[in-house]
């Protein structure tokens, strides 16, 4: 049982980093759009923005960067989710009420986020 407790204890601390990362890369990215510090495999938001031959405004980076919000805050959830899920394996609570509803919001958090992808892609493009 202890190397449950210290396997989600990782998991948690990953999943804390990769939230938090997530929160400050997209403000970057939309504020470093269409500058060489972003290479453009990393988001499909940017190989559109390399399209465009004339500077992003500043009105068109907002709105990009609200857009982009659309699918970014449903992978926060699921994030989210998989924090509390391993913060209750970490206090060994695998087959309890709370474990059980996590695993059906986490379920519902991807049907969220392919809704959320069919949303954002066209209005990015």
């Amino acid at each position: 049982m202890q190397n449950l407790q210290k396997t989600s204890k990782f998991y948690k601390i990953v999943f804390k980093i990769i939230f938090i990362l997530i929160v400050i890369s997209v403000p970057c990215f939309w504020a470093f759009a269409q500058q060489d510090y972003i290479p453009s495999i990393i988001d499909t938001a940017q190989l559109y923005i390399d399209e465009i031959s004339h500077p992003l405004s500043l009105d068109t980076r907002i709105i990009g960067f609200l857009v982009s919000l659309i699918p970014v805050s449903v992978i926060l959830y699921i994030l989210a989710l998989l924090i509390k899920l391993f913060a209750s394996y970490e206090r060994l609570e695998v087959f309890s009420y709370e474990v059980v509803s996590i695993y059906k919001r986490l379920g519902w958090g991807l049907v969220y986020y392919f809704i959320a992808q069919i949303i954002f892609e066209p209005l990015i493009s």
